[in-house]
């Protein structure tokens, strides 16, 4: 696995922060994957 660092907006990451039950990280490599396909 290789890691990469995400810049987000200040009101995006509040709220993520709301909802610590998913992870983040599967939501992106899923978004990544989509639209590359």
């Amino acid at each position: 696995m290789k890691t990469i660092t995400v810049e987000i907006r200040e009101d995006l990451y509040n709220k993520m922060e709301a909802h610590k039950e998913i992870n983040w990280s599967e939501v992106i490599v899923n978004a990544i994957e989509n639209k590359l396909d």
